[in-house]
């Protein structure tokens, strides 16, 4: 498995931090992120990327970096290969790739998105009953920084389960049928409210 590392140019240490960290990792190569800084906001609502009222929901940061994203796509499109993207913070365990090869091998023909990982400070709702009933996990992001050690020397043994809502995924593999599916529904991005009833099933 290749991994696209999405890198500011103007954070060059976070590249060398991410290194450090995940240095076990065979197949890295490093993607020059869209800079939201440097947009052309008005050249992204003329190709259909983006409403003009973008900015009223999303940062120039969020838009750059979805359009780094959506680059990485295209070329899984154009290639027909799945793209396996990871954001410049991102810590994986030590087996990750024994065990994402693993479960790769378990997807169904028609599988579009696989998340490796997601922000640990949102909840995240599982279809691990299909047609029964959501799953909700709850994590505590505070203690995941302070155990990153732990973490990575875990032996895991990985399973997967269809994901109704992640927040923040920090790494995932798509498909250039998945990145067709989601790039229809997502484009031209624009503010949106959406409900998730699942919701009401988390603590305050």
């Amino acid at each position: 498995m290749h991994i696209h590392l999405v890198n500011l140019d103007r954070c060059p240490e976070r590249v060398t931090e991410f290194c450090d960290l995940n240095r076990y990792l065979t197949s890295v190569s490093r993607f020059p992120a869209i800079d939201g800084r440097t947009l052309d906001l008005d050249s992204l609502v003329r190709r259909g990327l983006v409403t003009k009222d973008i900015l009223t929901m999303c940062t120039v940061g969020a838009v750059g970096n979805a359009m780094s994203n959506l680059t990485l796509w295209e070329a899984g499109i154009a290639r027909n290969q799945v793209v396996t993207i990871c954001e410049d913070d991102a810590v994986f365990n030590y087996g990750f790739e024994a065990c994402a090869e693993k479960v790769m091998k378990r997807l169904p023909n028609d599988w579009d998105i696989i998340y490796w990982g997601f922000n640990f400070d949102m909840f995240v709702v599982y279809d691990i009953l299909p047609g029964v009933s959501p799953s909700i996990a709850i994590f505590n992001q505070e203690q995941m920084r302070a155990r990153i050690k732990e973490f990575q020397t875990q032996t895991i043994f990985p399973q997967p389960f269809k994901t109704v809502w992640a927040f923040g995924p920090c790494c995932y593999s798509i498909s250039p049928k998945g990145a067709k599916v989601i790039k229809s529904k997502i484009l031209p991005l624009r503010p949106q409210v959406i409900p998730f009833p699942e919701a009401k099933g988390v603590p305050p």
